[in-house]
């Protein structure tokens, strides 16, 4: 129980992390003149990409077996993150309507992909609560697959942080835990 809570503080931090880390970034551009956000979402993912690449002083070499790697675990995290929060929607910001991050919690937006199974369980345990007439046991269905995801989601970030850590020098392991990509 304590390791799946741990778990799901980790995943909340690394997805704070994120977002302050974009905060970060987009104030720094507009610092210097640029415009962050008049780039893609791909365009956004390379500068960190290159940060990430010069931060961990990987050669291209180690970069071609690390990269794919932290990219499953980021990806990971943010599944954690989204079957906690129902997929990061609601007020600026966050995906919810006048926010950057999505159209409302409906289909996703064409830039954030598919929405993972436990923000899609976390999202119908949410219309189920909203609604007077649900039955008992429809929400405990409902609570059923929210854990059952949230479980899951844990187990892979746990795996894909595993697999990372393996061809990592002890200064990059040392780096990613510093940036709240690794436990």
């Amino acid at each position: 129980m304590k390791t799946i809570k741990f778990t799901a503080l980790s995943a909340a931090i690394a997805a704070t992390l994120t977002l302050t880390t974009a905060s970060v970034l987009a104030q720094a551009d507009n610092a210097n003149g640029g415009n962050r956000r008049g780039g893609t979402p791909e365009e956004f993912r390379q500068r960190m990409n290159d940060r990430l690449k010069t931060s961990l002083k990987a050669t291209d070499e180690e970069w071609t077996i690390i990269q794919p790697l932290l990219e499953k675990v980021t990806t990971k995290q943010r599944e954690a993150a989204g079957s906690r929060f129902g997929g990061m929607r609601g007020g600026p910001g966050g995906g919810g309507p006048g926010g950057r991050g999505g159209n409302g919690g409906g289909a996703p937006a064409a830039d954030q992909g598919p929405r993972s199974a436990g923000s899609v369980a976390s999202e119908a345990l949410r219309t189920a609560l909203e609604s007077d007439a649900t039955t008992p046991a429809d929400i405990k269905t409902k609570l059923a697959a929210v854990r059952d995801a949230r479980k899951k989601a844990a187990a892979e970030l746990a795996a894909a942080r595993e697999e990372l850590s393996k061809v990592l020098s002890v200064r990059q392991e040392a780096a990613l835990v510093s940036n709240g990509i690794l436990e």
